[in-house]
């Protein structure tokens, strides 16, 4: 499951930047009209471009925490790491919780620790 979020994570990144798009162009078409030149008509662009970037590095650092996670339950390794990561999931509801939350209970279980401690 966590690499499923992985995967929505790249796919929110690429809707965020065709929202860009759509959005800065919307901004660029409203901005020119009525604004003398040097008015600073482009600062909702500059806005809704930083807004998007800031949005894809949040967006890339859960998918690659997420799909480091997945990794890491497939092969049983990293104990501490997948537990922080399912901490952090728990902050992003409504999936993020319930994956959070179940893979905190199925790390707690006495034989998935073992799991983890073979390896």
């Amino acid at each position: 499951m966590h690499l499923v979020i992985s995967v929505l994570c790249i796919v929110g990144i690429i809707w965020f930047v065709f929202a860009a798009f759509a959005f800065g162009h919307m901004f660029d078409t409203i901005g020119t009209e009525g604004h003398h030149a040097g008015h600073g008509g482009d600062m909702p662009l500059r806005m809704v471009v930083g807004t998007t970037m800031v949005m894809n590095l949040i967006l890339a650092f859960i998918a690659i925490l997420n799909g480091l996670c997945g990794l890491n339950l497939l092969k049983r390794r990293n104990h501490g790491f997948t537990r922080i990561v399912a901490i952090f999931n728990c902050l992003m509801p409504p999936v993020g919780t319930l994956l959070g939350a179940f893979t905190l209970i199925m790390l707690s279980r006495d034989n998935v620790r073992a799991s983890f401690a073979k390896q």
